[in-house]
């Protein structure tokens, strides 16, 4: 997978001085800072392995567990970059996957140095393709 060495270097020795590595203690994460896009989120590390995999909570204190897992891996010489979330069942799929959507796509804008607030109108047209998408994946 391309990457720049001295920064994957640098996360992995961070990580070991830190004893933040796979197989210890979780390990609380710097906040993004996203204005204007919803509820900021405590996130703990609970895995790395730098510079293909990285899982944290989704969730703040007193809130069921959302485990967040991204995966990068060497593509046609790009990368892929995975995306895995689980919530609890009670909670709506639409609403998130959508959430998810729109802050991907600000996530795309800042990387690209244009960063945008959040895409409300495209959450809701988002939100609204998935709760008619959603009935036909429950069904198998």
């Amino acid at each position: 997978m391309p990457s720049r060495r001295g920064e994957s270097d640098a996360l992995r020795s961070s990580t070991r001085r830190s004893g933040r590595c796979r197989g210890t203690s979780p390990t609380p994460c710097h906040p993004a800072n996203f204005p204007e896009s919803g509820t900021n989120v405590d996130s703990i590390v609970t895995d790395v392995d730098p510079p293909r995999l990285i899982e944290c909570s989704w969730s703040s204190r007193g809130e069921p567990d959302r485990p967040l897992r991204w995966e990068a891996a060497a593509v046609n010489g790009g990368t892929r970059l995975s995306l895995t979330l689980r919530i609890p069942d009670n909670e709506d799929i639409a609403r998130t996957c959508a959430g998810w959507e729109a802050h991907l796509e600000m996530l795309a804008a800042a990387m690209e140095g244009v960063p945008i607030k959040f895409p409300f109108e495209r959450f809701k047209a988002a939100r609204e393709a998935y709760r008619e998408l959603l009935p036909s994946i429950r069904r198998g």
